[in-house]
């Protein structure tokens, strides 16, 4: 389904401007506890302005997305049996952990070359929580070999900070993978969504049963695919839907009244309007043909394809060349021309690098995680033989 890899490419252009933002104005995303640096910055704050900072959203929608993804070949006609079931299971590691590893050696290499130039420009911007130093992670070779070969899934953080949605993403398919196997031939299999999400009760886990939800309803009812196509649905729901997600996270409540003035007591749900805005953005799109089909244009098309490599390599190019355009620029054009020049190159040259990483990495660990599964597949057949003979 392309309009779902174009809505995740959307996605990871929108982190990357998050990130941006958090390095030159880091008033836009966390408000008062950071230096302002412009006017603009306050409007950031409120809709529709903070959904040009809204990251966090975008992760929300990534993990409904592969709650989705991961579950759909398995609910109503043609659905796939338990095997193909465990084969999704063995090789999803597989399919995640190649760019991981060069996402985090990346930095590594930038950091031991000297090119990381994140302090220096986080004394000039003021961004002191988020800039001040990257990588976070100790650069020697025994940790380094920890984090890539025995914890990448759980220490890349430190290293590149977008991969701590990997661990989530991780546990996240595993969850809906056991969902999938306990519950759905079961008649209470909807009350066993809800009752997993009200025990988890997590904006790291829930999101990927709400993708799980999405994905039996559109198997299995075909109102759901066609609930949005009359624009007196769908406009309301895609209003609702962005300005669910635009909530401010990281302000203090007072902003985040402000941010809900209109709708009285909404500011309380904090991170929980941006899952809500997220399963709401994806319901829309699988019921509305003609959403779909503006999001499938070249341009979705292109940054779906290389939106997991954009997510996992934009923060190196950030804290390297984008800090050193920043540094080298500042001086003689001011603080918002040197940050707009920053960002575009942070931008134009992490799309060049996920093509490149999306060919030599992405792709080949697709095929590699595909291989595994019908090595898996093939192997359990044989035994499968070899016993009944």
């Amino acid at each position: 389904m392309e309009s779902l890899d174009a809505l995740r490419g959307a996605g990871a252009l929108l982190v990357v401007l998050h990130h941006a933002a958090l390095a030159f104005f880091p008033h836009a995303v966390l408000g008062s506890s950071q230096r302002q640096n412009a006017a603009w910055e306050d409007w950031c704050h409120v809709v529709p302005g903070s959904l040009l900072v809204a990251g966090p959203f975008a992760v929300q929608v990534f993990f409904v997305l592969s709650g989705f993804v991961l579950s759909r070949r398995f609910f109503g006609e043609g659905a796939r049996g338990n095997d193909e079931l465990a084969a999704a299971a063995v090789k999803r590691c597989f399919r995640l952990w190649p760019m991981v590893v060069v996402a985090i050696l990346l930095v590594v290499a930038c950091a031991r070359l000297g090119w990381v130039q994140s302090a220096a420009t986080a004394e000039a911007t003021g961004s002191t929580i988020w800039l001040t130093q990257r990588p976070h992670g100790a650069l020697d070779a025994v940790s380094v070999a920890k984090a890539v070969i025995g914890n990448a899934f759980s220490r890349g953080e430190p290293y590149n900070s977008p991969m701590w949605t990997i661990e989530s993403e991780v546990w996240g398919s595993f969850l809906v993978f056991a969902l999938v196997f306990v519950s759905r031939r079961s008649p209470w299999r909807w009350a066993i969504y809800a009752a997993t999400a009200v025990w988890l009760r997590s904006a790291s886990t829930v999101p990927f049963i709400a993708g799980l939800a999405l994905a039996d309803a559109h198997a299995t009812w075909d109102g759901f695919r066609t609930w949005a196509t009359r624009g007196w649905v769908a406009w309301p729901a895609g209003v609702a839907a962005l300005y669910l997600g635009s909530f401010p996270l990281p302000l203090d409540d007072a902003a985040r009244r402000h941010w809900s003035a209109w709708t009285p007591g909404l500011w309380h749900l904090k991170g929980g309007t941006l899952m809500l805005g997220a399963v709401l953005l994806v319901a829309l799109v699988l019921g509305n043909a003609r959403l779909r089909g503006g999001l499938e244009c070249a341009p979705g098309r292109y940054f779906g394809r290389i939106s997991f490599a954009l997510y996992a390599t934009h923060e190196a190019v950030l804290i390297t060349l984008g800090c050193a355009v920043y540094l080298a620029m500042a001086g003689r054009w001011g603080h918002g021309p040197a940050a707009f020049a920053a960002g575009s190159a942070t931008i134009g040259v992490s799309v060049a690098l996920a093509e490149l990483g999306t060919r030599w990495v992405d792709v080949p660990s697709q095929r590699l995680s595909d291989w595994i599964g019908r090595f898996y597949l093939r192997t359990l057949a044989s035994n499968t033989r070899d016993r009944r003979e």
